[in-house]
C-alpha cells in the first residue's frame, strides 16, 4: 500500500490520499488516518520550513494467533449500508 500525502511548513498533515491500495478491508482508511495524525519534522529549504508531498509504503502485519480469534468468521462478507443520493 502505497499513501501520499502533503506535509506542510509546521509538520503537521493536510491532504492524504491512496496511490495504491486495498480496496474493501478498511485497511486505506486505517492507513490513512493513520498519516494524518502523525506530525512530521517539517522540510527545510535553506533555513525555511517549507511544505512538501511525500509518498509512504505502509505495511500493515497481522501477529499469529490474533487474527482467528478476533475475527468473526460468520460475519463474512461484512455488509454494508447502501447509501442511495438523489440530487
Amino acid at each position: 500500500m502505497v499513501v501520499q500525502c502533503y506535509v506542510d511548513s509546521t509538520g503537521k498533515v493536510t491532504e492524504v490520499a491512496i496511490l495504491k491500495g486495498i480496496p474493501y478491508t478498511g485497511l486505506n482508511e486505517a492507513a490513512m488516518t493513520g498519516v494524518k495524525r502523525t506530525v512530521f519534522n517539517p522540510a527545510k529549504r535553506g533555513d525555511k520550513a517549507v511544505g512538501v508531498r511525500i509518498s509512504l509504503p505502509i505495511t500493515f502485519r497481522i501477529t499469529p494467533g490474533t487474527y482467528e480469534k478476533d475475527y468473526e468468521w460468520d460475519r463474512w462478507p461484512r455488509k454494508r449500508p447502501l447509501y442511495l443520493i438523489q440530487n
